[in-house]
């Protein structure tokens, strides 16, 4: 019987609903292997997967400890960085920390590989690099015929983004963040042909502290 390995946190629903399916199907627990192990260099993969494993990487959130150590590795200040309950905390630097996680572990399957271990991964970290980076994403389907909706390029500021809609006669758009997931800092903006007059509908929370905006997220849907 094959042995399934889950890298992931062991806190994490997620990775408690997977336990929960297993054993629903009478096959044993999942072998969970941390992301602090990993990124702490306390455990390697090559010491933990064997012949006939299946390999899943399970979401690294709801850990702020992980979610630090990914942003350190893109910005090494952000070690510093404490605990605030659904900031929104440098997504574009906790990508890059991600992203070069997520290459190692690609070149250890490729190690094991080609020493001679068989096993498969559910979710190939590459993959998981491609869907986490939506421009990417998108040009990806475009280029293979999938429908997506159209978007605009190389927006790079709030007024941009304004001059365009108006130029293209745009009234409604969906600004998302470049890199993330499960819809966080995603907001619903629109404004009347002249743009005179606008609003936005978002789950962002914004508070002004020292001068400073700072981003939030929320389950509440806000209106500015």
């Amino acid at each position: 019987m094959s042995r399934f390995v889950v890298i992931g946190n062991p806190d994490n629903r997620r990775v408690s609903l997977f336990q929960a399916a297993l054993h629903r199907l009478g096959l044993p627990p999942a072998t969970v292997v941390p992301y602090l192990d990993l990124l702490s260099a306390r455990q390697h993969l090559i010491n933990i997967i064997q012949p006939g494993d299946i390999v899943r990487i399970e979401s690294p959130g709801e850990d702020f400890a992980v979610e630090r150590q990914f942003i350190a590795l893109g910005a090494k200040r952000a070690i510093e960085l404490e605990y605030e309950h659904g900031r929104l905390y440098y997504p574009r630097q906790w990508y890059q920390g991600f992203s070069t996680f997520l290459r190692a572990m690609q070149t250890s399957f490729e190690n094991l590989r080609q020493a001679g271990t068989d096993f498969s991964v559910m979710n190939p970290p590459l993959n998981i690099l491609t869907m986490f980076d939506k421009r990417h994403c998108h040009q990806l389907c475009q280029e293979n015929n999938l429908p997506v909706p159209p978007s605009f390029s190389g927006i790079e500021s709030y007024e941009q983004l304004r001059e365009v809609m108006i130029q293209t006669g745009q009234r409604r758009v969906f600004v998302k963040l470049a890199y993330g997931s499960s819809a966080s800092g995603v907001v619903a903006y629109e404004m009347d042909g002249r743009g005179i007059r606008e609003q936005a509908h978002t789950s962002v929370e914004l508070i002004y502290r020292e001068g400073q905006a700072i981003l939030y997220n929320s389950l509440k849907i806000r209106r500015y």
